[in-house]
């Protein structure tokens, strides 16, 4: 009777011990399922849901007639879909060996190895680049639906006349989805070259398998770019510019002042960038200095800077235009005979004849007269020492 009345009093307090644990259980559980259930939604969401970005179409570069200077090339990839095999079965490994046949890749155990995690894990690992249609006519003849195959197309920028106006043109630097202009148009006009990029939501499931893809924004295409170039005079240039010759040659149109072909010497070849080069490859590309733009920076102007000092001469009554001048071929100065670009001679010639043979003689006996200073002058009056205000990166000169 003792121990039912004991009992009977304890009871309250187990009552009390099992049911408070019990409801702070229930309280959280409201807590998190309900006060929280927009946040853990959403988390959850993210778990499953990607948003990939689908990189734009890099705009073209035309010349002054529409011809293509850059643009860009679709290119075919080959790619291994994992279904989620844990071993390659020997109908995938007899269609691996066919596939590196095809397109002459090596079948390495290493590629084999990462082509095995990528089955089980539902991934996707590039076989091939850039396949020839060749080639994948013979794949798609014996696999036309072969579940580990997947064929996707991408484009690349691809540069018609190789290096022909190079510095102009610039390159690109290696980035696969969202390249940058490293040099030239493709640097200067980069924000209108490189559009736009769209987005996709993939849903994954939880091995990592692409489930569905829904498109959010479409990429929108680069603005094309048209240039003062005229690709038949580049043409003419770099034919006849010595490939081994330092320098540059520039043909400008005399009216605007427009570039019409540029050829700096030496050039390269921007396709080379595409793809990443080796150390050595790049060490003796750097030797010759090829990326320098020789049209840009400064060099001693010769005999055009003819044209300054006959200026200077005639504004300043040093001479006149009919004056008669007699060129033996040299002159003498300070004992040092000083020679005209014709050894012989030119024999008399007047002021106007000598500007347009360029005679060195009339400017030897100018450069006897005039005042240094009145020379510098006149150069600064013609643009020389100052920056052209073109958009390219450039340095001035030294009057």
């Amino acid at each position: 009777m003792y121990h039912l009345q004991s009992l009977q009093q304890r009871l309250p307090f187990l009552v009390l011990v099992l049911t408070l644990p019990l409801l702070v259980i229930i309280g959280r559980l409201f807590y998190l399922q309900v006060s929280w259930t927009d946040h853990y939604l959403d988390r959850g969401e993210k778990n499953f849901l990607r948003i990939e970005t689908i990189p734009p179409q890099r705009g073209a570069i035309y010349d002054c007639h529409g011809n293509l200077l850059a643009t860009n090339r679709p290119i075919t990839n080959l790619s291994w879909q994992g279904s989620g095999n844990y071993h390659l079965s020997g109908k995938q490994l007899e269609l691996l060996h066919h596939l590196a046949k095809v397109t002459d890749t090596q079948l390495t155990p290493a590629l084999i190895n990462s082509i095995s995690q990528t089955e089980r894990q539902y991934k996707s690992f590039e076989i091939a680049r850039d396949v020839r249609l060749e080639q994948l006519s013979k794949i798609t003849e014996r696999y036309p639906e072969d579940p580990n195959l997947a064929i996707t197309t991408q484009f690349e920028r691809y540069y018609p006349y190789g290096s022909y106006a190079s510095h102009i043109v610039g390159y690109l630097s290696k980035q696969i989805d969202t390249p940058n202009g490293i040099m030239g148009l493709e640097k200067i006009c980069d924000d209108l070259l490189k559009g736009k990029e769209g987005s996709l939501l993939r849903t994954i499931n939880s091995v990592g398998r692409n489930i569905d893809a829904v498109p959010l924004n479409e990429s929108l295409t680069g603005t094309d770019i048209h240039t003062t170039i005229d690709l038949d005079l580049q043409r003419i240039a770099e034919r006849s510019y010595p490939v081994d010759r330092v320098g540059c040659l520039l043909i400008m149109d005399p009216e605007d002042g427009a570039l019409k072909a540029v050829v700096s010497r030496p050039s390269f070849d921007p396709s080379l960038f595409l793809h990443p080069i080796s150390y050595k490859s790049w060490q003796e590309l750097q030797h010759n200095k090829p990326f320098l733009n020789r049209m840009l920076n400064p060099y001693p102007p010769g005999s055009i800077f003819k044209l300054v000092t006959i200026s200077a001469a005639l504004e300043n009554g040093l001479l006149h235009a009919n004056q008669i001048w007699n060129c033996d071929g040299f002159v003498n100065f300070a004992n040092r005979k000083y020679w005209c670009a014709r050894r012989w001679g030119h024999g008399e010639i007047t002021t106007s004849q000598a500007i347009a043979q360029s005679c060195n003689v009339l400017f030897y006996e100018i450069g006897k007269k005039i005042d240094i200073d009145l020379l510098a002058d006149y150069a600064y009056r013609f643009g020389l020492g100052s920056p052209t205000g073109c958009a390219f990166s450039e340095s001035n000169g030294i009057v």
